[in-house]
């Protein structure tokens, strides 16, 4: 069915964004970078037809101004080249510059004579299995998705191991940011509730990099 833009208004009647309406259906729109329920921001970075307009979520968003705000894109060409830029994408991406952060990617990897994983500083990225394995038993119980309560004990947990990680392997963390560019790859589906994106767009940006989001299909 065809689908038109409408404007999402708060009490007062200010714009928030904009949304689709697909015949007498009103879908919320979805994050262009990770895919999340997307609150109605949108990238204002001008563009040679006007402003560049994809929908972001409020994490992935990086704000420039009182109501101005980039998709991850836009916010890591305006940072410059000599920036970190991270990256997402599932595991199975082809491309150049990537990194591994998956436990179960990392371990096959150790198993198969590469100690530490890939470029021996995987598995300083990856959950442990005491975080891990319970999480995914709770997604394939919920159909794959997990309750904002789940997600957000993970976030704080997830987190926590991160800090303990850059004290205990800062070696591998230099490395990584000692990089130009890489692309974080992990086995989860679901981009905005996966450790892939807590890393590339929470914390390695706290060290001096910044997210340019997740890797779009060709």
């Amino acid at each position: 069915m065809k689908c038109e833009d409408y404007k999402i208004r708060d009490a007062s009647g200010n714009v928030l964004g904009h949304a689709k309406v697909c015949g007498s259906r009103r879908r919320s729109p979805r994050c262009w970078s990770c895919g999340a329920s997307c609150p109605g921001r949108q990238c204002d970075q001008p563009t040679e037809k006007g402003t560049c307009d994809r929908h972001v979520c409020v994490a992935c968003a990086k704000s420039i101004g009182e109501d101005k705000d980039l998709c991850p894109e836009h916010a890591a060409a305006a940072a410059g080249p000599d920036v970190l830029r991270v990256q997402t994408a599932k595991l199975g991406y082809r491309g150049q510059g990537w990194l591994d952060v998956s436990l179960k990617g990392n371990k096959e990897r150790v198993a198969y004579g590469e100690p530490g994983g890939q470029d021996g500083i995987g598995l300083a990225f990856a959950p442990s299995p005491t975080l891990l394995y319970p999480l995914i038993r709770k997604r394939k119980a919920s159909g794959g998705r997990l309750s904002a309560e789940d997600w957000a004990g993970y976030v704080t947990a997830y987190t926590a191991e991160m800090r303990e990680s850059y004290r205990r392997r800062r070696e591998a963390w230099d490395q990584l940011l000692a990089r130009r560019q890489v692309v974080l790859l992990c086995f989860c589906k679901t981009v905005h509730q996966c450790h892939r994106a807590l890393l590339a767009r929470d914390i390695l940006p706290k060290l001096g990099a910044v997210y340019a989001g997740e890797v779009r299909p060709c």
